[in-house]
């Protein structure tokens, strides 16, 4: 073995640098969609906190639904970038559908009294 070839890990598949080359093209358009993604998603956090501070019910169903298919984009971003997922997330394929369950706004606040963790003062 010679001092220039490279030394691989067992098992280690070899990646072109062709397709390294794409997938840094990707993954610079990919990171402009992340900023916005993140930009937009603080604007509908500070939205969510203000309806609920004005109305004093959790945010609509649609609202919520939205940050969360957010959440999701962003995080299919982080694990392309860091070679956790193979496939290029939108634009590239469709954007996707949640990542987990959102929670009901009987699940966020119980309006049962009893029920809630952090009761009123009477």
């Amino acid at each position: 073995m010679t001092s220039q070839e490279p030394v691989l890990e067992v098992g280690s598949p070899v990646v072109e640098r062709g397709e390294t080359g794409i997938r840094i093209l990707y993954t610079l358009v990919l990171y402009i969609g992340f900023r916005v993604a993140a930009a937009v998603l603080g604007v509908v956090v500070v939205f969510e906190l203000l309806y609920t501070l004005v109305t004093r019910r959790v945010a609509p169903t649609e609202v919520r639904a939205f940050a969360n298919r957010t959440l999701t984009y962003l995080y299919q971003l982080t694990r392309f970038a860091s070679y956790n997922h193979v496939e290029a997330p939108f634009p590239f394929t469709g954007f996707p559908p949640a990542l987990e369950r959102m929670p009901s706004e009987d699940d966020l606040y119980p309006s049962d009294p009893e029920k809630r963790e952090d009761p009123e003062p009477a």
